[in-house]
C-alpha cells in the first residue's frame, strides 16, 4: 500500500527518522503493521490484528469462504470517520437494491466519526459519476446498539477491523473485511483510507469499491430466482 493507505492513522515521527528507518529493516511488513496497530490503538489491538493475520494464514482460502445464501437482513459498512469509504459503499449497495426485490436494511458508521458531518467534499463530487448521491450524508458514530442489531459489519482495513474487535469483542464472527468477503483469499484485503490522497487515489477507491459491492449483491441475491 502507498504512504495515503493509513492517512488517518496517527504517526510517530517522520517517515526519515532514525528509529523509523531502523524499524523497517529490522521488522518485516507484516509485523510492522502489527507494530503500528499496537501504537495506534493500544497492545489489546496489536494482539487482536495478529491472531486474525494468523488465524488467515492458518485458513488459507477458507477463510474468505462466505456462503452466498447466508442470510443477511441488515448490514452496516464500517471506515475510520464515515466520509468517503463506508457511505460510499452504502449508498452503491443501496442503487443496487433498488433493483432487487428483497429489501435488506443498510447502513454505514465510523469508528472515529464526527457526529453530523458531510461526506468529504470530493466523495460527493465524484459520487454521481457512480450513480450515486452523498449530499445528505451525515456521519455517524458506531454504536453498541448498531453492532447488536446489524448481521454483518464490513470494514475496509486492518486498523478497522482490529479496533471494532477490541471494542466490541463479542462481534467476532460477523465483522468482516469487505474485500475479503467478496473475493476468495485476494492478494491484499483492504480497501485504504484516500484521504490525503489525491484525485486518482480516491478514484481508485471508490472504483474498488463499486466492484466490491457488485459481488456483494450477487452474493446477497445468489438465491434469488
Amino acid at each position: 500500500m502507498g504512504q495515503w493507505a493509513d492517512a488517518n492513522v496517527p504517526q510517530s515521527g517522520g517517515p526519515g527518522t532514525p528509529a523509523r528507518r531502523w524499524l523497517r529493516r529490522l521488522l518485516p511488513q507484516r509485523l510492522r503493521r502489527v507494530v503500528q496497530i499496537g501504537h495506534d490503538l493500544g497492545f489489546r489491538a496489536g494482539i487482536i490484528h495478529l491472531r486474525q493475520r494468523w488465524a488467515r494464514a492458518c485458513a488459507g482460502r477458507r477463510w474468505s469462504t462466505v456462503p452466498s445464501t447466508a442470510p443477511v437482513h441488515s448490514l452496516v459498512f464500517v471506515c475510520h470517520g464515515n466520509i468517503i469509504r463506508s457511505p460510499f459503499a452504502a449508498a452503491l449497495l443501496r442503487k443496487q437494491l433498488a433493483h432487487r426485490r428483497a429489501e435488506i436494511r443498510v447502513a454505514s458508521a465510523g469508528l472515529r466519526a464526527r457526529p453530523a458531518r458531510e461526506a468529504d467534499p470530493r466523495a460527493r463530487a465524484l459520487a454521481p459519476q457512480f450513480g450515486i448521491c452523498l449530499d445528505d450524508h451525515r456521519a455517524t458514530p458506531l454504536t453498541p446498539a448498531m453492532v447488536e442489531e446489524n448481521d454483518l459489519l464490513l470494514v475496509m482495513d486492518y486498523h478497522n477491523e482490529a479496533e471494532l474487535l477490541t471494542r466490541f469483542p463479542n462481534a467476532r464472527g460477523k465483522v468482516w473485511l469487505l474485500r475479503e468477503y467478496v473475493e476468495p483469499a485476494p492478494k491484499d484485503a483492504e480497501i485504504p483510507d484516500p484521504y490525503l490522497g489525491d484525485e486518482a487515489d480516491l478514484r481508485r477507491v471508490c472504483q474498488d469499491l463499486q466492484r466490491c459491492v457488485e459481488e456483494l449483491a450477487r452474493r446477497l441475491f445468489a438465491g434469488d430466482s
